[in-house]
């Protein structure tokens, strides 16, 4: 994910400059894999909500008499975890999000469970900038380093040396207030969302989970759309409340994951 130098673009016998067709290139084999990627998610949610309360991701009984049986959500996806822990301390923002995925389902099928479609889902602005704002709150990868190839001087004036490392933090820039506003620690969907109604283009280099330039991260739509449906399914079908006493810890590590979970009670929303 370094970036370089571009290089002269080069014309193609069909007067296309080489770069252009390998771009064109990319950009189909990434419409390709984000729409394997979607089935493969769509059929793996479709069975997690079809499982009853027995299978490996334990319902918790509403019935006070039944032993509260309790979960880690970092085996079902782990960049799941922020966001869901997110979700379930501003239930407003889960309210929300309930009554957007409620607008695609028929009037006499709102309390049945249900698995939401990848094309369901890609109307969803509530829930894309709910995700967005937790990937800002907590990148899955909170650390970044870059190394010089050759000599070169920053806009800054500060001078680059081959082989230099420099190292900088996602979680911090996506915290900071000359970047984000005074209220770049709160959990605000609202900020992707522009006045229209539609998801706000927020530059790469503002929000640099997903890396910037040409060697950005070229999952990113497959990224949002399985978080998407996971997110869907989990929060449509289910109420969430956290474990007595459980604290929401994220490790600060190469890979940014809570320290001992995510523990929550489980019930059903729909049957």
């Amino acid at each position: 994910m370094e970036e370089e130098a571009p290089e002269t673009p080069q014309q193609s016998p069909g007067g296309r400059s080489s770069s252009q067709s390998s771009g064109s290139s990319l950009e189909s084999e990434e419409n390709q894999s984000a729409t394997q990627s979607a089935t493969q998610s769509s059929q793996s949610t479709t069975q997690f909500a079809n499982e009853s309360e027995t299978s490996s991701f334990e319902m918790s009984s509403s019935s006070s008499e039944e032993p509260r049986k309790y979960k880690s959500l970092a085996d079902i996806y782990d960049a799941t975890e922020e966001f869901l822990w997110l979700v379930i301390t501003h239930p407003q923002v889960k309210a929300k999000i309930q009554q957007e995925l409620e607008t695609y389902i028929p009037q006499n099928e709102a309390k049945k469970r249900r698995v939401f479609s990848s094309e369901e889902l890609s109307e969803a602005t509530y829930l894309h900038a709910a995700i967005s704002e937790s990937l800002r709150l907590y990148p899955p990868v909170p650390f970044q380093h870059k190394e010089a190839i050759k000599q070169d001087i920053l806009p800054s004036g500060h001078h680059v040396h081959p082989k230099l490392r420099v190292m900088f933090s996602l979680y911090a820039t996506g915290r900071m207030v000359n970047v984000w506003g005074k209220d770049c620690i709160e959990f605000k969907p609202e900020r992707w969302i522009s006045t229209d109604g539609s998801i706000k283009q927020v530059p790469p280099h503002k929000f640099t989970t997903f890396s910037a330039g040409p060697r950005a991260c070229l999952g990113k739509r497959v990224a949002f759309t399985q978080m998407k449906e996971v997110a869907a399914v989990l929060i449509y079908n289910y109420n969430f409340q956290l474990v007595e006493g459980h604290v929401a810890t994220p490790n600060l590590s190469m890979i940014l994951y809570m320290q001992h979970g995510l523990k929550v009670r489980v019930t059903n929303r729909c049957s």
